[in-house]
């Protein structure tokens, strides 16, 4: 932990700052994923880093034709790390974070859970802030307001609707030639109300900027017990070295 405040996060104070900054840097680094168009593909605990970098993405990719269910990974059948499921992901690996950091709050265990599980709960309000200030900007809003939001999401459910490029869309906005990536041209959303298109379509099943919070695992009352058991089990690495070695 100390490497990391050190390398990373020198403001920190403690394990409690230390999730704080790293839930702060995921959110901004999903944030820019999504606005992207960027499937990581594989977002297990072991693939994301404390940094808030970019790492190990296997079957990954950008996306061409919008939707957010989509996914690039062959095994990914049920669409666990679909694009509109990244963010939801992110907060579950930082609840496991979170647990492994509980010991080193301080010896009152269910005050450290209550203040890790608080921390846990910022992520949404501090994704969404930089969802929506990543989004705006693509669209030339360079002070958004939250009614934005529904600006984007418009824009977003028209483009699924309408096999719309993710990139040139939002490329084409600049030059005036992003209709022309909408099966029906006039399906493109007109102004910063979108007004001149009626009635939004129905929503997609998953709103891309939603993330609900899983309830924090609360620290298992034998944890010192596991962790003293680990400890007997990394003793007896230097007595597995020299078999390894020598293999008879």
């Amino acid at each position: 932990m100390q490497t990391v405040i050190a390398r990373h996060y020198p403001q920190a104070k403690g394990a409690l700052d230390l999730l704080d900054a790293v839930i702060r840097a995921q959110a901004a680094t999903i944030a820019h994923w999504m606005a992207l168009g960027f499937i990581h593909g594989v977002m297990n605990t072991d693939n994301m880093a404390v940094s808030g970098e970019t790492i190990d993405y296997g079957p990954c990719a950008f996306m061409d034709e919008y939707h957010p269910d989509k996914v690039f990974s062959s095994i990914d059948s049920r669409g666990r790390y679909a694009w509109s499921e990244q963010p939801q992901i992110a907060v579950w690996n930082l609840a496991q974070l979170a647990s492994c950091l509980v010991p080193l709050m301080g010896e009152d265990l269910e005050a450290a859970v209550e203040d890790a599980t608080r921390v846990v709960h910022t992520f949404p309000a501090i994704y969404q802030d930089e969802w929506l200030k990543r989004f705006a900007a693509k669209l030339g809003i360079s002070r958004p307001r939250p009614e934005d939001r529904s600006l984007i999401e418009v824009l977003l459910t028209q483009m699924a609707a309408q096999n719309a490029d993710f990139t040139r869309v939002f490329a084409g906005l600049a030059d005036g030639t992003a209709a022309a990536e909408f099966a029906d041209p006039q399906a493109l959303p007109n102004g910063r109300s979108f007004g001149s298109i009626g009635s939004p379509p129905k929503p997609i099943r998953k709103r891309s900027c939603a993330v609900p919070i899983p309830p924090h695992p609360a620290q298992p009352p034998d944890r010192g017990r596991d962790l003293r058991g680990a400890r007997r089990e990394l003793r007896a690495f230097p007595q597995v070295g020299p078999c390894l070695a020598h293999p008879t």
